[in-house]
């Protein structure tokens, strides 16, 4: 492979309990502040607004570059009602740093006691905190005296992130039961709302296992395509991966219609038995027409996807009812590029983590290198994203809809090749995603990787 580095990402959150006025007017949306900043002194930049701020050191950029901030609407967002400040995109999208760079976004509404307070970025349709270098900030670290985390924040207080990429931000406040990972380690469930009288009915999740079946109507011009659905853990993207798919069915549609069961799937093949969702679980639905049988949803065809992915939430035996008219859309997935981040990986210190990406159903070997990308594990996390083999400075762009397999490798040899003894994610076997977004991002932990063993 060939070599370059990108930097790792160490995103954590700060939080800073004092009293800050606002003495600026009100800004309306979209209001856009520019400034360029030289990567050999850095610099901040300020919203209009005053409530949104990037603190940039000096070293921390490849070349001087114009830096944008600029506000957004918070009813234009999955989960307005968390959404605890005015969102704000730092721009340019997608920028790396080389080290991390400090924003600072003042709440809008207060924090009270037993709700978390974290900051958290938007990446494909949704605010992600856990799991994505974002800590939560139920247990902050604090500058001067310590806040526990019952104690409140006000209206107009700042909370500041170290993070590694620029895209939207924003501060969610929400309460601890909305989340099995964050949160009051003494709160054992979630029994209800104990101080609301008027909620006696919410005593945990009462949701009943069940069956799914999909009802498609209006579907005369889609005669003699098949409709097919495949289900997924909820966000999980290592699509080829037999083991991942949960269950999988698929039908003609005839005299506009189509009707059936999803079934339990092996190794790509549709079972008999019926597939059983757990109650009160979300998972991905991939739901297309296919024309050709090639088994996924195609660009520039008369094949049409409803979602991809979709959600579906089982309780019970859950029925969808599908109108091809109104559910269904052309495919036209966004080209993007792939960025690998892994945490947790302490007993990889130190060591080189490198990427390549080919096309689906190559080998590593012999087949063709597309994209790749390199960098150093250090406090246990590293990003990578992938870059061109020919302009190395330049990121690598996958084409929207298709497959890709990667392969993300602990170089400890230092020869950019996979050798025995050293570790690899699913120990080489291939990770398989589509691209559908600007950017997809493929988180791994430490027990991804395995020891590669060549025969």
């Amino acid at each position: 492979m060939k070599r370059f580095f990108v930097s790792l990402t160490i995103l954590y959150v700060l939080l800073f309990f004092v009293s800050c006025g606002d003495d600026k007017n009100e800004t309306t949306e979209n209001t856009i502040v520019k400034k360029e900043i030289k990567s050999a002194e850095g610099g901040e930049v300020e919203s209009a607004d005053g409530k949104a701020k990037v603190d940039i050191p000096e070293g921390a950029l490849d070349e001087d570059v114009e830096i944008t901030v600029q506000m957004k609407n918070p009813a234009n967002y999955t989960d307005k009602d968390d959404i605890g400040s005015n969102v704000y995109n730092f721009g340019p999208e997608g920028l790396q740093f080389k080290k991390p760079v400090t924003i600072t976004l003042k709440t809008t509404r207060d924090k009270t006691a037993g709700q978390i307070i974290t900051i958290a970025v938007y990446k494909d349709t949704e605010w992600v905190y856990e799991g994505s270098g974002l800590e939560s900030s139920g247990d902050p670290i604090m500058s001067g005296d310590p806040i526990m985390s019952g104690d409140p924040i006000m209206s107009g207080d700042p909370i500041m992130a170290k993070v590694e990429h620029f895209s939207d931000y924003a501060v969610l406040i929400f309460d601890e039961e909305k989340t099995d990972d964050i949160g009051d380690t003494g709160n054992t469930g979630n029994t209800g709302n104990t101080g609301n009288t008027g909620d006696t009915g919410d005593t945990g999740n009462t949701a009943e296992d069940g069956t799914l079946t999909i009802n498609l109507t209006n579907a005369a011009e889609a005669d003699g395509q098949t409709l097919t659905v495949d289900i997924y853990a909820e966000n999980e993207i290592d699509v080829a991966n037999p083991v991942k798919k949960l269950g999988r069915n698929t039908v003609e549609i005839k005299n506009g219609v189509a009707s059936f069961a999803l079934k339990n799937s092996e190794d790509f093949e549709i079972l008999e038995t019926d597939w059983i969702g757990t109650g009160g679980t979300t998972y991905d639905l991939y739901l297309f027409t296919d024309e050709n049988g090639n088994d996924m949803a195609d660009k520039n065809t008369n094949e049409k996807v409803s979602g991809y992915p979709g959600k579906i939430t089982i309780d019970g035996n859950t029925v969808r009812d599908l109108d091809f008219q109104t559910d269904f859309t052309v495919f036209t997935p966004e080209n993007g590029t792939i960025t690998v981040t892994a945490s947790g990986m302490t007993e990889y210190e130190g060591k080189t983590l490198i990427l390549g990406v080919f096309n689906f159903g190559e080998s590593l070997l012999d087949g063709q290198l597309l994209g790749t990308g390199k960098t150093i594990i250090s406090e246990g996390n590293a990003t990578i994203q992938t870059m061109q083999l020919t302009a190395p400075t330049v990121t690598w762009e996958g084409e929207g809809g298709l497959l890709y397999d990667i392969f993300v490798i602990v170089d400890e040899n230092l020869n950019d090749e996979p050798d025995n003894g050293e570790f690899a994610v699913k120990a080489l076997d291939p990770f398989t995603i589509m691209i559908l977004k600007d950017i997809t991002t493929v988180p791994f932990t430490a027990s991804d990787f395995a020891e590669i063993i060549k025969p």
